[in-house]
C-alpha cells in the first residue's frame, strides 16, 4: 500500500520523470556518437539496443502517468475527484505510451526488412526526430509536476 501510495505521489512522478529524463538523454547523446561514427553491423545493434531503451522507458512512464488516477482510487478506495495534475498525467501519459509504441513498430519494420541503411535512416530520420519530442514532453511534464499551479496552463 505504501508503494502505491509513492507511485502516486506528484512529488514522486517528478522525480521518476528526472530520472527517465536523465536517462533518455544519455542514451540519446550516446546515439549521436554512433549515428556520426563508422556505420558497421555492431553500430546498427547499439542504436537498436539503445532506442529498444528509449522505447521501454516511454511505455513504462507513460503507462505509469496514465495510471495515476486508477492509482489514487485503489488507495482511498473510492472514486477521487481528479485534479489538474491527473489530468496532465492522463494528457502526457497517453502520448508517452504512444511515442514509445510508435518506436517498437518502426523497429519491427526495420527487422523484417534486413537492410542496414533502412535501419540508420529510420533511426536518423524517424526515431531521433520521436526521441527529440519525448524529451520536449518531458521537460514539460517536470515543469507541471514541478509548479502544480502551471499545469492547466501547460496542458495543450
Amino acid at each position: 500500500m505504501l508503494f502505491t501510495k509513492l507511485l502516486a505521489n506528484r512529488l514522486f512522478l517528478l522525480f521518476i520523470s528526472l530520472i527517465v529524463t536523465g536517462i533518455i538523454g544519455t542514451l540519446m547523446v550516446h546515439e549521436l556518437e554512433l549515428m556520426f561514427s563508422e556505420l558497421s553491423h555492431e553500430t546498427l545493434a547499439q542504436l537498436k539496443e539503445d532506442e529498444e531503451g528509449i522505447a521501454i522507458l516511454l511505455v513504462g512512464f507513460g503507462v505509469l502517468l496514465e495510471g495515476r488516477h486508477i492509482l489514487q482510487n485503489w488507495i482511498a478506495g473510492h472514486e477521487v475527484e481528479a485534479t489538474e495534475t491527473t489530468h496532465l498525467c492522463e494528457y502526457y501519459g497517453f502520448i508517452l505510451l504512444a511515442l514509445g509504441l510508435f518506436i517498437e513498430i518502426f523497429d519491427q519494420i526495420t527487422n523484417l526488412i534486413h537492410s542496414p541503411q533502412v535501419v540508420f535512416w529510420t533511426e536518423v530520420l524517424v526515431n531521433y526526430p520521436i526521441n527529440l519530442y519525448a524529451m520536449f514532453l518531458l521537460f514539460k511534464i517536470i515543469v507541471a509536476l514541478a509548479n502544480p499551479q502551471a499545469d492547466a496552463k501547460l496542458a495543450h
